[in-house]
C-alpha cells in the first residue's frame, strides 16, 4: 500500500535506509537534503518505506503544488529493487488531488509509458572515473584536448571559498537567468563545506578568481552542481581546466562524476567532449489547475 505522508509523519530513519539503499542512491532524495532545497517536503512510502517517492510541495494564493526544487536534479521513486513502468503509475497515482498542478524529475530508473501524464526527456551526463587518466584523457574528444592544452597561465585548486564561488556568481549571472539570492546560496553551500561533502575547484589569473565550480561527493558520486566562469575564465577555456585537473585527481577511482547535464546543446557539447554518457530522466507534468489558470501552466 502507498501512503501520502505529511513531512511531521516521515520515519525519517527508514527513510534514509531506503534512499542508502537504493538502486539510484542519489543524494538527491536524503531527508536532510530535502529539507535544505524543499523545507517542509511531504512524500508516499509503499508499506514499510520499501519504495517511496519526496514531493516538494508548495502552497501559493491557497493553490497546493508541486515542483522541482533548485540543486535537486532527480527526485521520483527510490527503491532497492527495479521500479516498474506499473509501480510508477501507482505512485504517480497516489498523489492527492488536492495538488493542482505538478512539474517534478523523475530519476534515471524511473521508466513508464506516460498515458495521462506529460513527458519531457532530459539529458543527464554522467563519467565513469574508474579508468586511468591517461585512458580517459584519450577519449576526450580532440576540441576538449584543444581547449584544455589551451588553459595555460592557470592556478588551480580545490581550496575556492563559498565568497568567492558568489561573487562571480553574482557578477557573472546573465541577464534574464533566475538569480538565487546570495544568502541561500552561501547557506547551502556552507553545509557541505562545513561537514567535508563539498569543495571548490577555483581557477584564477594574477590571483584573481575566473572560474569555480561547487562539487558535493556522496555514495560514490560527484555532483557538478554550481559552475560559474567570467569572461576571462570564459576567454581561458577555465572550466575545461577544472574538469580535467578533477578527472585527474579521481581517476583509477570507483566514483562517478555527475556533470548534472543539460538540454541545451552547447553545454551537451561540453560533457560529451569529456565522453560522457548521457543517461536520459524525465520530467512530470500533470495540470489540474482550473480555468483559466490551467493556460498559463502547460
Amino acid at each position: 500500500m502507498i501512503r501520502f505522508l505529511q513531512h511531521y509523519e516521515i520515519d525519517r530513519i527508514a527513510w534514509d535506509n531506503c534512499i542508502e539503499n537504493s538502486q539510484q542512491g542519489l543524494i538527491y532524495g536524503l531527508s536532510w537534503y530535502l529539507d535544505l532545497v524543499s523545507p517542509g517536503w511531504c512524500a508516499l512510502a509503499e508499506n514499510d518505506y520499501e519504495a517511496v517517492m519526496p514531493l516538494p510541495v508548495k502552497k501559493k494564493f491557497g493553490i497546493n503544488y508541486i515542483i522541482q526544487p533548485v540543486y535537486a536534479q532527480q527526485l521520483g521513486i527510490f527503491s532497492a529493487t527495479q521500479v516498474s513502468a506499473e509501480k510508477v503509475s501507482e505512485f504517480i497515482s497516489a498523489i492527492p488531488d488536492k495538488y493542482k498542478f505538478l512539474a517534478v524529475n523523475l530519476n534515471f530508473a524511473n521508466h513508464f509509458v506516460s498515458g495521462d501524464f506529460k513527458l519531457r526527456s532530459n539529458a543527464n551526463y554522467e563519467l565513469s572515473l574508474e579508468p586511468d587518466y591517461d585512458y580517459l584523457y584519450r577519449t576526450f574528444s580532440s576540441n576538449t584536448q584543444r581547449n584544455i592544452q589551451k588553459a595555460v597561465g592557470l592556478n588551480i585548486n580545490f581550496e575556492g571559498t563559498a565568497d568567492e564561488l558568489i561573487e562571480l556568481k553574482t557578477e557573472n549571472t546573465a541577464k534574464g537567468r533566475r538569480r538565487l539570492p546570495a544568502e541561500y546560496i552561501k547557506k547551502f553551500v556552507s553545509v557541505f563545506l562545513e561537514n567535508g561533502k563539498g569543495f571548490i575547484c577555483k581557477a584564477s589569473v594574477d590571483d584573481k578568481p575566473c572560474a569555480a565550480v561547487f562539487f558535493i561527493y556522496h555514495n560514490k558520486r560527484i555532483y557538478y552542481l554550481i559552475p560559474v566562469s567570467n569572461p576571462t575564465g570564459k576567454e581561458k577555456k577555465a572550466m575545461f581546466a577544472i574538469i580535467d585537473l578533477l578527472i585527474q585527481k579521481f581517476a583509477g577511482s570507483n566514483l562517478v562524476l555527475d556533470f548534472e547535464g543539460s538540454n541545451i546543446p552547447g553545454l551537451a557539447r561540453f560533457f560529451e567532449g569529456f565522453a560522457a554518457e548521457n543517461v536520459n530522466y524525465s520530467t512530470l507534468t500533470i495540470n489540474r489547475l482550473p480555468f483559466p489558470l490551467n493556460l498559463f501552466k502547460r
